[in-house]
């Protein structure tokens, strides 16, 4: 039984629920493993209201999703509006993927279980594939982050395309974030309006950083993260100078030095 009272609208699509694996504040819905026609599911109901503004998103994060079914990209099977008899949700049935970039961490540096380089570069080849696509299509992410990223080596995937927007012909745009910003923000937008393919690269290279030290390095919960910073975190990495030298060119302070994901796809391609 869902918590939201929508267990009816689910049963005659074919959609059974076997747990709850996470509820949002402030009953904002909630995230389900089950079954979508026999095969395992993730299943994301999220409460809409347009008088309180509650997940005022949702629609635009289906319209964003539906637009970007890539390999790489979490794969979206159905999404409806459910009424529970006093509210509407949305619910999204998605691709099942067992564990998100923050869990796999954990669960490695818990049995000693290193990426190797090759999965590594696997992770980040796959997903670089995605975001690029995304770039052509003048298409930002905005929340790139291990709990977005599926580091599966052979099929990496990323997902939640809530904050994701269509930028404009120069890749410019912002992103909103609280007085605490996340670790995985380029340093330029804790401060302002910046090239968002290159900030979202960044934030990519510290998910590909955290990946390789099963751990996210402390320089990145600063409000200040200047190259001396990553350059620390990354001589010490058991890995190639090759692949060293492509999280130095991720993590560029200096925006204008570093990527975007045409030129990391592109760098890749010859590599």
């Amino acid at each position: 039984m869902t918590q939201e009272g929508i267990l009816h609208e689910l049963t005659p699509r074919g959609i059974s629920i076997s747990k709850l694996v996470h509820s949002y504040a402030n009953h904002q819905g909630s995230v389900y493993y089950g079954y979508f026609q026999q095969y395992e599911a993730g299943i994301k109901v999220k409460f809409y209201s347009e008088v309180s503004g509650s997940s005022e998103n949702a629609p635009q994060e289906y319209q964003n999703w539906k637009k970007m079914q890539h390999p790489n990209v979490k794969r979206l099977h159905e999404c409806f509006w459910a009424w529970s008899g006093t509210a509407w949700y949305l619910v999204f049935v998605m691709e099942w993927c067992q564990w998100d970039g923050l869990q796999d961490i954990n669960q490695r540096r818990m049995e000693r279980r290193s990426f190797t380089e090759p999965e590594l570069w696997g992770v980040l080849r796959g997903l670089t594939d995605a975001l690029a696509t995304m770039q052509n299509q003048l298409f930002a992410h905005h929340n790139i982050k291990l709990e977005n990223v599926y580091p599966s080596p052979t099929a990496p995937k990323i997902g939640d395309f809530s904050c994701a927007k269509h930028v404009n012909i120069r890749g410019f745009g912002s992103v909103s974030h609280s007085s605490a910003p996340s670790p995985f923000l380029s340093p330029e937008l804790r401060q302002s309006t910046v090239n968002v393919f290159k900030a979202d690269a960044y934030s990519l290279g510290v998910v590909l950083l955290s990946l390789a030290k099963l751990e996210v390095p402390l320089c990145f919960q600063q409000t200040q993260v200047s190259d001396i910073d990553v350059e620390n975190s990354i001589t010490g990495l058991f890995v190639s100078q090759h692949l060293k030298q492509v999280l130095r060119w991720m993590l560029m302070e200096n925006i204008e030095a570093r990527c975007d994901f045409k030129e990391l796809h592109g760098w890749l391609q010859g590599a």
